[in-house]
């Protein structure tokens, strides 16, 4: 990318901000703050914000790419790069700590086969060994896909759009769970990846750039549908406390 788009590193701190928040429920600090639980519990939702920006800065920085086989090496090692060697770090903590005898590891991850797919970052039925890293194994799977966008470039349009199209057909409330692996390979956080992806397609191709009192409008405006998402439950209790 040619220099940050310092909007998205601004959006990058608030949803980090709001998923380290919705963690703090492990060790009880909301429960502290009745006032901001709706806020905190909702936090979780920065992971879809990350979800639709890794798409956005895949294709973003690396379009040139698309439909040239021989750059699949240098892109495939650039992304991986960034994820593997931190988690591999986190799994020898781990391991050690568990190997000492550590307590608080519930006994259905201690398998050997459970480690194995959690550092491989392959999808899992339950909660991997690191707990946290099943959004690692979307970004991994993100990563393949454009891999595929590199390899046999625009000819695969057809199956990107059918891939799109199947995990919307299996949000319908009509149709049973797919179960493992569908659930993954057809999961609504696909689609978050690829409506990153087609905004960085818009934004590469207009090189638009919005005034300053429009930017601030439009940045005003969605920090308050964000403030009426979240807090919804806070301020139903507040305008109809008789109601449920």
């Amino acid at each position: 990318m040619n220099g940050k788009i310092n909007t998205l590193q601004a959006g990058r701190g608030l949803a980090a901000i709001m998923v380290l928040l919705c963690h703090t429920e492990f060790v009880g600090f909301p429960y502290q703050l009745p006032v901001l639980h709706p806020f905190i519990f909702q936090g979780a939702h920065g992971v879809d914000f990350f979800f639709v920006l890794s798409g956005f800065i895949i294709f973003y920085t690396n379009r040139p790419f698309i439909g040239v086989p021989a750059m699949a090496p240098f892109y495939y090692y650039r992304r991986l790069i960034r994820v593997y060697p931190l988690l591999l770090v986190i799994t020898a903590v781990k391991l050690i700590f568990l190997g000492l005898g550590g307590r608080g590891i519930p006994a259905e991850k201690n398998n050997f086969s459970d480690v194995v797919f959690s550092t491989l970052l392959l999808p899992q039925t339950k909660s991997p060994f690191i707990s946290v890293s099943w959004t690692l194994s979307y970004e991994v799977f993100f990563y393949s896909l454009f891999l595929l966008a590199i390899l046999f470039g625009r000819s695969l349009l057809p199956f990107f759009l059918l891939h799109a199209a199947a995990c919307l057909l299996l949000l319908l409330p009509a149709l049973a769970p797919a179960g493992y692996p569908f659930d993954f390979l057809f999961s609504p956080y696909i689609l978050e990846f690829y409506a990153g992806c087609v905004i960085a397609w818009w934004y590469a191709g207009r090189k638009w750039q919005l005034p300053p009192k429009s930017a601030i409008i439009w940045l005003g405006g969605g920090l308050t549908l964000l403030v009426l998402a979240v807090g919804q439950p806070m301020l139903v209790k507040i305008l109809f406390p008789n109601c449920g």
